[in-house]
């Protein structure tokens, strides 16, 4: 029975263009008597009782005179015979006749049926015999297996293009379901035959003398019009297309019969498109896509809010819905009666209704109530009831467990529901596997009656602009998943509160004015993070406060000032303050910890959760590649040349504008012992490490200490800062090593090593120092001990976090001051850190210093925080700040976000009094500039030498580990009857040769003697092998084939190895992951072949890619493991194949004209990087010359990639910033001709000699 189709919103015809100036009067009187017709549109499925005369209407219309050709009874009969596939276009219900129609036909399957022979050598007459193709005719021929789709479709004239792109993407679903169900709709390619039309100059005598068009250019080439206009977008991704005449000729007055007001008359042509099967679905979006205005949708929008329009494409739905949010923005319209529009990821564009938040929704009486909310309001009582019920002594260790728990539910629980929703959309994807949004008169849904109680309950709450059965499923998972958020973060904080209050009392002795004082703090931080809270929603609102972005998102400018002006994610940092208000309202450590462990796992929520979804729904995608110009390449310096200017002869990676990209200082990833920093830096801190360590606590040893960070925190601001302003004054640093005869890229150099070592061993001193003058407390509860420490550790997190921070924003070059040594365009961006705090290392940069200050509690660190503050101020106002005003000058920001937010919330006389205070102190600052300047010649005659050292960042790997079970389901499965054939590339005949290394013995250097045709696979590093499976007919749709090295598994029946991501499923969307699905080509496609007893036998087969991600990047020998319903018990395993790559064998190229090798060099290296670069456009280069995309500087796992591919061809070993700063084929041949030329100056071959060549191959 046929499935009626229909657009949620009917089409509406568009209004009629403006009329253009020069228009006559009568067609003024005449359009003003034109109106609007509104027509609803209906798609239905071909219905043979009624649609055969209207069928052949369209068909002999698409034909045209042709139609005489062909028995359209047939052909029509054949188009109803397959009633579930194809669509018509009615506007007055089922019964009626259609206006439109498409449909595909197998040409392959029904070739033997005369309408299709007679269309068979129709179209083949038609195809241009100069065309130099003979696609169609190789595709159509007698013998040939190809799969061809014929899709005819037709509409009446003057019919909207609107209702085409509906159809077609209906007809992908359709082919798509007959395929799941074996029938023969899966094709290789397909035909579409369309009409178009020329103009052509009337033979009718006209009685005014006013050219036409075509007498104004008579040499001018005839225009091609398309009665289809769809086919100009199917062109694109079309193998070929052509128009041809039809084959019976109307009489001469034909044309001009056709002319409909016109002044030339028609000639309809024949029109034929071919395009390739993969490309087709890209093709049918295509249409999609320029199919709807976007003022049309906007219109379409306004009018019906509650119904949503999918327009097919994920990059027009991002435009119109920013354009028409900031429309909305712009408006003058009040802010309750602005719309808010959204889109889900396939396209749909929705307007997003209005919602309140947690506590109105909850606690306001205005708001109506619902089951849920009362449920939630019945569990928090029973929360408070507990707590009134409870035992004092019991009441503490169970809040405590309550309260973990909820917090468990809030950052463990919904965070997994988060991380699995952003990565895999799994919240939806179950949502529609349960059915539970579909209504239940589709028969679908399971659960009717919970359908009803969702319905009930969400439209409840959303009573405008919101309709639950024709809101897009993503907005409905959002809303449910929103009530299983309230539910948590209510009875989170309520169980928090009810803890406190558990532990709250007086301490022992505290006297009125201590109690005051406390509760007096405690409400100020509680208020404090109250406006936080609400000032943070005012920005984002309920969408980005319950998550909403990880379902659909909302483009628009937002203006992210207030608390987001004050700190990074003011909700989880400075939002947190009211915890610590209550843990001093309370007066118990037992509250400040378990506030602690909240706000804790709250950042490991950010850092796990919330940051990578950021980081990949809102970072700006890469910028185009960058491409070379022709005639505008800079010419590569000859040999003699460069090793004039770089070491080695090789490119320079650094210039006078920028430091070397590569080998950075900073982290353990770069920790290099080859480097004397390195080196000396470690022996420096191990040294300084046993001296603490060994020494005793005794006023001498605490003394030197004390001395001794004194000393470091002198030099590293004041002989640091002396360096840096004669730099920036004078370049005094660089001309030092310029006069040398060094380069600036030395100087630099030399410049990180000094500033490392003294960074380093000032902070070093200074922690000695602390740990010298330290002592554990006696009674950790006397006194304010334990606070201390609490305050001192979270200072120094504080502190650590603002390095980190400032590291990330400004990277190794403004770490290390690299715009007082380089030349490069000022150009000043304020992010990161940056853009609360115009300097960090005013305060929080020295959080640190003081946080040991505290926990130590003694004079001598109390005195070094306080002259490294100092210092650490005279530096940035002396040293910094003049360079940057002369740097940057007007750009330089006078106040930073933070100012701007405290500066707007200060009362009116605050602000008076705060100006004053600015000019006193401003006053104050230039006195002092003006005596230190002064003074500065005796201040720095003494510096003369210099120390390096460093420290290094350690950071923790984690480990996985992957244990897999045997299947108890193989009963009745025949192993026999799987198999797993692979095809590649197959590698160099060098990399056969370099199986026979010379080191063998005599026998064995010559060839294998073989006894069968066999020959082992062995195929190209890096590039996709594809996999054709067989299995039987009730082989699980969860099976999955997963790519391993052949050692890693000892047995042959169960795979004890995880794959580490390197594997495909069998079947699409069986798994919740769309990485699965990654590489599937073909499932279960219906084959017979012959088994073990010679009779034949039906399998189902598939083919998949395997490339990129789920290859090996390594050498060696690997097999493909076909796995049985989602488990590890092998069913086939394919022969076993070799990856290799070929070595690079100089006396067997070819040299240029110049006698050098380079060319072949390039050549050789070019498919290795396109391969290494997963063959993607976007960064793969097509030629030596062409940059490398954006993406390889971004993912260092590329250039990892090209380095080893490097080391296994030439012999030399890379870093792979090198890669990526060459850019490009033709830089990194050269890099390695100049390598090769440096590391092998000998040729200490016997065929040439122990003598020096007398010219270089490279």
């Amino acid at each position: 029975m046929g499935k009626r189709k229909q657009l949620k919103d009917p089409e509406e015809l568009q209004d009629a263009p403006a009329r253009k100036n020069g228009q006559h009067e009568e067609d003024e009187s005449s359009d003003e008597e034109v109106d609007m017709l509104d027509v609803d549109f209906e798609w239905f499925d071909p219905q043979p009782e009624v649609d055969f005369h209207g069928l052949k209407t369209l068909v002999r219309q698409l034909f045209d005179v042709d139609a005489q050709l062909f028995n359209l009874s047939e052909l029509v009969d054949l188009i109803l015979s397959q009633p579930t596939l194809g669509s018509t276009v009615k506007t007055e219900g089922n019964e009626s006749d259609p206006y439109a129609f498409l449909t595909v036909l197998n040409l392959h399957e029904h070739r033997e049926k005369q309408v299709i022979k007679d269309l068979t050598a129709y179209v083949l007459q038609s195809e241009p015999q100069d065309s130099g193709t003979s696609t169609l005719s190789d595709l159509l021929s007698p013998n040939s297996n190809a799969q061809v789709g014929l899709i005819l479709t037709e509409r009446v004239i003057n019919m909207p293009a609107e209702i085409v792109p509906p159809m077609y993407t209906m007809l992908l679903e359709e082919m798509q379901w007959a395929i799941e169900d074996k029938e023969p709709y899966e094709f290789s390619h397909y035909l579409i035959l369309s009409k178009t039309y020329q103009e052509i100059e009337s033979s009718l005598e006209e009685g005014s003398s006013r050219p036409s068009k075509k007498q104004k250019n008579n040499n001018s080439t005839a225009e091609t019009f398309y009665f289809h206009s769809e086919d100009e977008v199917l062109h694109k991704h079309a193998i070929t297309y052509w128009n041809y005449d039809y084959s019976k000729q109307g009489d001469e007055g034909a044309s001009d019969s056709k002319r409909a007001f016109q002044e030339a008359g028609i000639k309809p042509t024949g029109h034929a498109i071919l395009i390739d099967g993969a490309q087709f679905e890209t093709a049918v979006k295509t249409v999609e896509d320029s199919s709807v205005p976007n003022n049309e949708l906007r219109e379409r929008l306004q009018h019906r809010p509650a119904s949503p329009q999918n327009v097919g494409s994920e990059d027009i739905a991002q435009k119109v819905v920013k354009e028409m949010n900031n429309e909305e923005m712009e408006s003058n319209k009040d802010d309750k009666t602005k719309k808010t529009f959204g889109r889900t990821p396939n396209g749909t564009i929705f307007t997003v209704p209005q919602t309140h938040d947690m506590v109105s929704q909850l606690l306001s009486p205005t708001q109506p109530k619902n089951i849920s909310d009362l449920f939630v309001l019945a569990v928090l009582a029973s929360l408070i009831l507990t707590l009134y019920l409870l035992p004092k002594s019991l009441r503490v260790p169970v809040f405590a467990v309550i309260f973990l728990f909820w917090r468990a539910c809030y950052n463990a629980g919904i965070g997994y529901l988060l991380h699995v929703q952003s990565h895999h959309r799994r919240l939806v994807a179950w949502a529609k596997r349960s059915l539970i949004f579909d209504p239940p008169s589709t028969g679908k849904n399971p659960h009717p009656q919970l359908y009803k109680l969702i319905k009930r309950e969400m439209e409840t709450k959303i009573p405008k602009d919101y309709k639950f059965e024709d809101a897009p499923i993503e907005y409905n998972t959002w809303l449910l998943f929103r009530r299983v958020v309230d539910l948590v973060l209510m009875c989170d904080f309520v169980s928090y509160s009810l803890f406190a209050i558990a532990c709250g009392g007086k301490p022992a002795g505290e006297g009125i004015v201590m109690t005051a004082s406390r509760w007096f703090a405690g409400l100020l931080l509680v208020l404090f993070n109250l406006w936080v809270k609400l000032d943070a929603h005012r920005v984002v609102k309920d969408y980005a406060w319950y998550w909403g972005d990880f379902f659909y998102l909302i483009d628009q400018e937002l203006t992210f000032d207030g608390v987001f002006e004050m700190a990074p994610h003011p909700m989880y940092s400075v939002g947190y303050a009211g915890y610590y208000g209550i843990s001093l309202m309370a007066a118990s450590y037992k509250v400040l910890f378990i506030s602690i462990i909240a706000h804790a796992a709250q950042f490991v929520f950010l850092a796990l959760v919330e940051n990578p979804h950021i980081e990949k729904t809102y970072s700006a995608p890469p910028p185009p590649r960058k491409r070379v110009e022709s005639g505008k390449e800079e010419e590569r310096p000859t040999s003699r040349e460069s090793d004039a200017g770089h070491v080695n002869g090789g490119p320079p990676l650094a210039s006078t504008l920028q430091p070397s990209p590569v080998h950075h200082l900073l982290g353990l990833q770069n920790l290099d012992f080859h480097r004397i920093t390195d080196t000396s830096v470690v022996l420096l801190q191990v040294y300084l490490l046993l001296l603490t360590l060994l020494t005793p606590s005794t006023p001498f040893y605490r003394a030197f200490f004390v001395v001794n960070a004194v000393v470091w925190r002198l030099w590293y601001s004041l002989g640091i800062g002396y360096i840096l302003d004669r730099q920036s004054k004078k370049k005094k640093w660089t001309r030092h090593y310029i006069k040398y005869g060094e380069s600036t890229e030395e100087a630099w150099r030399q410049w990180k090593g000094l500033y490392h070592l003294s960074m380093t061993m000032s902070a070093a001193s200074f922690v000695a120092a602390a740990w010298k003058t330290y002592a554990l407390p006696a009674d950790w509860e006397y006194g304010t001990a334990l606070l201390r420490h609490v305050m001192g550790a979270a200072l120094i997190a504080l502190h650590i976090w603002t390095a980190v921070s400032v590291y990330e924003s400004l990277g190794e070059f403004g770490w290390f001051f690299g715009d007082f040594f380089f030349d490069h365009a000022p150009k000043l961006t304020y992010s990161g850190i940056y853009r609360f705090l115009n300097n960090p290392d005013r305060v929080l940069g020295l959080a640190g210093v003081w946080g040991f200050a505290i926990i130590t509690w003694s004079k001598s660190v109390f005195f070094l925080a306080l002259l490294s503050h100092m210092l650490t101020l005279a530096f940035i106002q002396l040293v910094e700040r003049p360079h940057m005003q002369k740097l940057y000058g007007q750009s330089l920001r006078q106040d930073s976000g933070l100012s701007r937010s405290l500066r707007r919330s200060l009362p009116t006389p605050l602000k008076q009094w705060q100006g004053s205070v600015d000019r006193v102190l401003g006053e104050t600052v230039d006195f002092v500039e003006e005596f230190i300047e002064s003074a500065r010649p005796k201040l720095a005659a003494g510096v003369d030498t210099l120390v390096r050292d460093s420290t290094a960042i350690f950071k923790h790997y984690p480990g996985r580990i992957s244990i897999t079970r045997l299947a108890p389901d193989l009963a009745g499965f025949d192993p026999k009857d799987y198999s797993v054939e692979i095809t590649g590339i197959p590698s160099s005949a060098v990399a056969e040769l370099d199986k026979r290394s010379g080191r063998e013995g005599e026998r064995a250097r010559r060839p294998a003697e073989r006894t069968s045709p066999f020959k082992p696979l062995m195929f190209e590093y890096g590039a996709p092998i594809r996999v054709k499976w067989t299995a039987p007919l009730n082989h699980s749709k969860k099976d999955w084939i997963g790519l391993y090295m052949v050692a890693d598994n000892a047995s042959r029946d169960v795979t004890r190895v995880s794959s580490q991501g390197r594997w495909v499923a069998t079947n699409l969307n069986e798994y919740d992951s769309v990485h699965a699905d990654d590489g599937i080509l073909i499932s279960d496609q219906l084959v017979s072949r012959i088994d073990g007893k010679d009779h034949a036998k039906n399998f189902l087969s598939g083919e998949m890619e395997f490339s990129g991600d789920k290859l090996w990047w390594t050498t060696g020998v690997f097999e493909f493991r076909y796995h049985h319903d989602g488990k590890h018990n092998v069913m086939a395993i394919s022969l076993p194949f070799d990856i290799r790559i070929g070595r690079f064998d100089e006396d067997d190229v070819e040299v240029d004209e110049n006698g050098l090798i380079r060319g072949a060099v390039e050549q050789a290296l070019l498919p290795v990087v396109q391969n290494c670069f997963d063959r993607d456009p976007e960064i793969a280069p097509s030629s030596v010359d062409e940059h490398f995309g954006s993406l390889v500087e971004r993912d260092g796992k590329f250039a990892k990639r090209v380095v080893f591919a490097v080391h296994q061809m030439f012999g030399i070993e890379f870093a792979p910033e090198v890669v990526q700063a060459d850019g490009s084929v033709k830089n990194l041949a050269w890099r390695i001709c100049n390598a090769k030329k440096v590391l092998a100056p000998y040729s200490m071959s016997p065929s040439k000699g122990n003598t020096t060549p007398d010219r270089p191959k490279y």
